[in-house]
C-alpha cells in the first residue's frame, strides 16, 4: 500500500516522523540493519500484505 509519494531528506527525521504518524514501519536505508526493514529487497521477503511501509529514497526516485 502506498500511503503518500513524497521526497524526504535522509539527513533529518521527517520520514521517520511521518511513518510514526501514520502507523507505518520505516525502511532503513542502511542495508546492514537486520533489526528492521531496509531498502534491500531481501528484507521485504516476509513482509505482511497489511504492513504499511515508508520507503526513503536516497537518490530521489519515486514509486508509481
Amino acid at each position: 500500500m502506498v500511503l503518500k509519494n513524497q521526497d524526504w531528506n535522509l539527513k533529518d527525521e521527517s520520514a521517520i516522523d511521518y511513518a510514526k504518524k501514520v502507523g507505518a514501519e520505516f525502511a532503513d536505508f542502511n542495508r546492514n540493519n537486520t533489526d528492521s526493514y531496509t531498502l534491500s529487497p531481501t528484507s521485504l521477503l516476509k513482509i505482511s500484505s497489511k504492513t504499511k511501509l515508508v520507503l526513503p529514497s536516497p537518490n530521489g526516485s519515486t514509486l508509481s
